[in-house]
């Protein structure tokens, strides 16, 4: 009797840890519930931290404008050329025969606000003929009856700034090729002879072309009937 009271109590023994050893390793077990909600929060706290905010660069400032500007008086028949508002040169000039006007196929001299789009014909030499802007090679004689409208020395072909005045379809100085150039025609440099652009002796156009700025913020070109009509005029002495 006693042997079979102690083969239960070793029996029970067992049998209760078997139990506790299995109940430890089951799935829902209470710290098993705890860890699992824990270790999901915190991954979707890693997904939800907001990233820094980007730093954002301070705009680039305008560029300078060019330091030189020029008015071409048409009723004096004079190119200006200020530096920092100050009278700097002065050259004689020949616009359009056929007055002033804006529109296309006109061959007149537009009126407003321009500036130098392009520079051409740098370091060729003086009265070099250029054809559609092409270095022809060639060398024009000054004067010469059979050479009075081709194009010689430089090129700037000026582009305009007021939309409805010199910008824009039909009317545009880009378009129509208005340039301040050098001509075989010096004799008639004072006077009214070109075919719309502004002509210039050789050497000046040479030496104004060494001064002034081409693009957006260049040498700004104001071409006016008279200086007098600007609303503020600048002193030209003369």
């Amino acid at each position: 009797m006693q042997g079979m009271i102690h083969r239960l109590k070793v029996l029970l023994l067992v049998l209760s840890c078997f139990g506790l050893a299995h109940c430890s390793y089951l799935p829902w077990t209470q710290e098993d519930k705890v860890a699992t909600p824990q270790t999901e929060t915190q991954t979707v706290e890693k997904a939800e931290k907001p990233k820094p905010a980007p730093q954002v660069q301070k705009p680039k400032p305008p560029p300078e404008k060019a330091d030189t500007q020029i008015i071409v008086d048409l009723n004096r028949q004079t190119l200006f050329l200020f530096k920092k508002n100050q009278l700097l040169k002065h050259y004689p000039i020949s616009s359009s025969k056929f007055g002033v006007g804006n529109q296309q196929d006109s061959n007149q001299t537009p009126l407003g606000h321009h500036f130098i789009a392009h520079k051409i014909g740098s370091g060729v030499p003086v009265n070099t003929i250029f054809k559609s802007r092409l270095n022809t090679q060639k060398v024009a004689l000054i004067d010469n009856e059979e050479e009075v409208d081709v194009i010689t020395s430089r090129i700037m072909w000026l582009k305009g700034l007021d939309k409805g005045l010199n910008k824009g379809p039909g009317i545009d100085s880009y378009e129509r090729y208005i340039y301040i150039h050098g001509t075989a025609d010096e004799a008639n440099i004072g006077q009214p002879a070109s075919f719309g652009c502004i002509r210039m002796k050789n050497a000046d156009v040479v030496e104004l072309f060494d001064i002034v700025k081409s693009g957006r913020y260049g040498t700004q070109v104001n071409i006016v009937k008279k200086i007098e009509d600007l609303k503020k005029p600048p002193l030209t002495g003369t």
